[in-house]
């Protein structure tokens, strides 16, 4: 089995496009990850042999920075995420 090192980037156009393709990658997902950056946070679900990152911004989000950590928590887990971790 081969892992890929290179995440691969989830691309959509909104946040109900984010959650389907986030559902059908959580099927087979081991983790989701939340790893909070100064203006963004990325949304990364590891997979047995891919890592998938989504890039929430505020402006994508519709809310503000602030509150954009909550957002990418209340995604995974309506997407059924079953193991999230926060990461710095």
């Amino acid at each position: 089995m081969v892992v890929s090192d290179m995440p691969e980037e989830i691309l959509y156009a909104n946040l109900d496009d984010l959650l389907a393709k986030l559902k059908k990658l959580v099927e087979r997902s081991e983790e989701c990850r939340i790893k909070v950056n100064k203006d963004n946070i990325k949304l990364k679900v590891r997979t047995k042999r891919k890592l998938y990152t989504a890039v929430l911004t505020s402006e994508k989000a519709g809310v503000p920075k602030e509150a954009l950590a909550d957002k990418a928590k209340e995604l995974a887990s309506s997407a059924g995420c079953k193991n999230i971790v926060e990461i710095q």
